[in-house]
């Protein structure tokens, strides 16, 4: 295991605990938002800690590239172990969270107007019942809140978010760390 690898999942790790830690004291939907900014945070600290690493590592001068290249490296691996755990909590761990949000989803549908919706999408919903369209929406939402589905969209969207910050990362360490000399 090279160093990438192993501080990828060390940050993926205390994700793991984080998450855990809000599901056992019952907090993690009311502090959701901190799981968020939590799983962005341990990939930052993933991405300049691998970056940190290979520099430390080549005690030589590495291209703009090269370190986009090993900031994204150390993303995708982050990326990979963060969205993998958050498939086996929503499918192992937490399966009621799935259920919870769905339920939600089809009060939403159920407190709707339906009259007022069918005069507002003709179109739509011209040859539907309410029962229908209660229907169609919590399939939908199974759909959207699968565990697949919200562990695919995490990974994809960590992996652009990775590439916008990887960008950052190896401009901000080239702009501002290499000329403090920090490494000579």
């Amino acid at each position: 295991m090279g160093p990438l690898f192993r501080l990828s999942l060390a940050c993926a790790a205390i994700f793991a605990i984080l998450k855990i830690i809000l599901f056992q004291t019952g907090k993690h939907e009311s502090l959701y938002m901190l799981v968020v900014f939590g799983n962005i945070l341990l990939m930052l600290v993933s991405m300049a800690g691998g970056l940190f690493q290979l520099r430390k590592q080549q005690k030589k001068a590495s291209t703009y590239a090269d370190d986009v290249k090993t900031t994204m490296k150390s993303a995708a691996l982050y990326v990979l172990f963060a969205s993998s755990f958050a498939y086996l909590y929503y499918t192992k761990i937490d399966p009621q969270s799935v259920q919870e949000r769905i339920q939600v989803r089809v009060t939403q549908a159920e407190a709707q107007d339906f009259e007022e919706l069918k005069k507002a999408h003709p179109d739509q919903l011209k040859s539907k019942t309410r029962h229908d369209f209660i229907e169609d929406e919590r399939k939908f939402a199974a759909m959207i809140f699968s565990p697949f589905f919200m562990s695919t969209v995490m990974m994809i969207s960590g992996l652009l978010l990775g590439f916008f910050y990887s960008l950052l990362i190896a401009w901000f360490w080239r702009r501002f760390i290499d000329k403090a000399s920090v490494f000579e």
